[in-house]
């Protein structure tokens, strides 16, 4: 019986072992199980959170890329505007200063023709008057004038203005001599 026993129980002892060992694997193979779930499910959500995470630093860079350009823009538009101001006060300056010369030009100019004008009207005045001497003094010798008299014609053209010079040149002398100076006009 003894032996019985002995058999018995080690028959025993084997299938408690067995079943052991099956308990044993079944639970490793849970636990396996168990552990990749656990890890797929911490992957997924190590996942989601990187993607959540990603996301949200795009569209933080995206509103921070936003902000800065429209201060950029805002900060160009402004320094534009006070660039276009500058440059308009500085192009009507120049516009006054060119106003202010182009007046003094004219100012300039008028007094050049008017200096040219009076150089030549002076000097009209010189040959007329050195003609008319001419004339007056042939004519007080008694002497042919005829060459003096058409110098002065061609100085001054016009027979009135020639009496009134030679009027005025030979003031001192006699009536005789001006109707003389009309005969050799005509």
């Amino acid at each position: 019986m003894q032996q019985q026993r002995l058999e018995f129980e080690s028959i025993m002892a084997r299938k408690l072992r067995e079943q052991e060992h099956e308990l044993a694997t079944t639970a490793n193979a849970k636990l396996q199980e168990k552990d990749s779930a656990v890890k797929e499910m911490i992957d997924n959500a190590i996942k989601k959170l990187e993607e959540a995470h990603q996301n949200e630093k795009q569209a933080i860079l995206e509103k921070t890329d936003q902000e800065f350009r429209t201060k950029y823009e805002q900060t160009y538009m402004e320094k534009l505007e006070e660039f276009k101001g500058k440059a308009i006060d500085e192009m009507e300056r120049k516009q006054s200063a060119l106003d202010a010369l182009s007046k003094k030009l004219g100012d300039l100019e008028a007094a050049l023709a008017s200096s040219q004008q009076y150089s030549e009207g002076s000097l009209l005045a010189h040959k007329l008057s050195a003609a008319a001497l001419a004339l007056a003094e042939k004519m007080e010798g008694n002497q042919g004038a005829e060459i003096e008299l058409k110098a002065l014609k061609v100085r001054w053209e016009g027979g009135l203005v020639l009496a009134c010079c030679c009027y005025y040149f030979m003031k001192g002398l006699s009536c005789f001599l001006i109707t003389h100076i009309y005969r050799l006009d005509t």
